[in-house]
């Protein structure tokens, strides 16, 4: 069950891909234009899914993996800081500022086909795609614009991935799974905003204590606070 969820996962993200390339097929912007108003719903899906940029990180890291590359991943004591800089900068651009790496994925989505990208962000493309031979989705975690945007509304889903604590024999292997470094083991329902739906804690967790389902009302304040107060690790 568990490939079947990642082989058609795969699958959309190839189909997503393509519709860069040929333009008689939806072009992935468009799509996660429709799909902006579900986050607050369905939590954030386009990002885990369908957008190419964050499928090339994937891919690389994949690629990194089978080739025996070393991997990290970004200590818990700063990641709790660390996750919020997008949110910063998508406040920052707000106000009409904005950074040149800042429009990677742009670049990426509407450019690369067309041959248009510039010095900067052929640069800052570049180094994004070799950091992510060493990290998970380095842009998504800390720099992306529309995941943070998307990802705010999504706080307050009615569906998610949701813990079954009596199974789970914390083994931390759903949290090493997390491309966004959430500690889902943590959460009886994970609601945290970097949240892509990539589902791999889903399909990584030995015990089968995760599911995608609907909230239990009766811990939603508590899961709400539980983001926005910063524990000590």
């Amino acid at each position: 069950m568990k490939n079947k969820i990642q082989i058609f996962r795969f699958t959309i993200q190839i189909c997503s891909m393509a519709g860069l390339i040929f333009p008689f097929l939806p072009h992935p912007d468009i799509v996660g234009n429709y799909l902006f108003l579900t986050s607050i719903i369905f939590g954030v899906f386009f990002c885990g899914w369908l957008c190419p940029f964050g499928t090339i990180q994937d891919w690389i890291n994949i690629l990194a993996k089978k080739l025996k590359i070393p991997q990290f991943t970004m200590p818990q004591k700063l990641q709790k800081y660390l996750q919020f800089t997008r949110y910063i900068f998508a406040i920052i651009g707000s106000f009409g500022i904005t950074f040149s790496f800042l429009n990677t994925r742009y670049h990426f989505n509407h450019n690369l086909i067309n041959n248009m990208l510039t010095f900067s962000s052929t640069i800052t493309l570049i180094i994004f795609i070799l950091i992510s031979l060493f990290f998970k989705r380095p842009f998504c975690n800390y720099f992306c614009i529309k995941g943070a945007i998307d990802g705010a509304i999504s706080v307050f889903r009615l569906f998610g991935i949701k813990k079954d604590n009596k199974k789970c024999i914390h083994c931390h292997i759903c949290d090493k799974n997390c491309p966004m470094q959430i500690l889902v083991e943590k959460s009886n329902f994970v609601r945290h905003p970097n949240c892509i739906n990539c589902i791999q804690c889903i399909t990584n967790c030995p015990k089968k204590c995760l599911k995608y389902s609907f909230i239990d009302f009766k811990n939603l304040f508590k899961s709400i606070l539980r983001f926005f107060i910063i524990k000590k690790m």
